[in-house]
């Protein structure tokens, strides 16, 4: 069964819309009455009136949608997976679109990486004469327990680099990470002269261990 509004509830909500009171208000001085009812009341009454865009607010530029297109159309590409990958290329600078100068100048930046101490630990590759005897620099040294490498954490501001610092064993646990926050962060935050409360921590989204 489908509810209808009696007259009087009609006429005082069209009353009400008309002196521009906001929705929250008419609810409370017309009982029963769903937000959703009155737009539509409100569409009734005042049909000239200017209407907003439903839904999400697009976050790629009009260009960007002609390109992927024509692409589509081409045969470039074909799914939305061969899609996604350009989207995603272009996702840090969608994220960061809009950012005043300001904004950057709150940003800290943080992250990791493995230095080895004796070189990449990739493959490496060398060249000899068929018959030759291995010559010391054909050898590449190494080091059992993974003592080749060290982990280091480091973190960046608009004035310069911040502290850094080593993590022990290689491996940063949540407990360390935590650590790092509360010495070196601060620390890197003390000396530019920066505020905690008013930085915009960046980190690498870097997945730790609850141990």
């Amino acid at each position: 069964m489908v509810y209808t509004l009696s007259r009087s509830k009609q006429e005082s909500i069209r009353s009400l819309l008309k002196k521009g009171l906001a929705y929250s208000e008419i609810m409370k001085r017309v009982p029963g009455v769903s937000r959703s009812t009155l737009s539509k009341h409100k569409g009734l009454y005042t049909p000239k009136r200017t209407r907003g865009h439903a839904g999400r607010k697009t976050t790629i530029s009009s260009t960007t949608k002609n390109y992927l297109k024509r692409e589509l159309v081409n045969g470039s590409l074909k799914t939305a997976k061969s899609v996604w990958p350009y989207l995603n290329s272009i996702g840090h600078k969608i994220g960061y679109f809009g950012t005043t100068e300001d904004g950057w100048r709150r940003m800290v930046f943080s992250d990791e990486t493995k230095t080895n101490v004796w070189g990449s630990d990739g493959c490496k590759y060398f060249w000899k004469r068929p018959g030759d005897k291995l010559q010391p620099h054909h050898l590449d040294l190494t080091v059992k327990g993974g003592a080749g490498s060290v982990l280091l954490w480091g973190c960046m501001t608009w004035d310069g680099p911040g502290y850094g610092c080593a993590i022990e064993n290689g491996t940063m646990k949540a407990s360390d990470y935590v650590h790092i926050l509360s010495t070196t962060l601060m620390h890197s935050l003390k000396y530019y002269g920066y505020q905690q409360e008013s930085i915009y921590f960046q980190h690498d989204c870097h997945v730790l261990t609850c141990q």
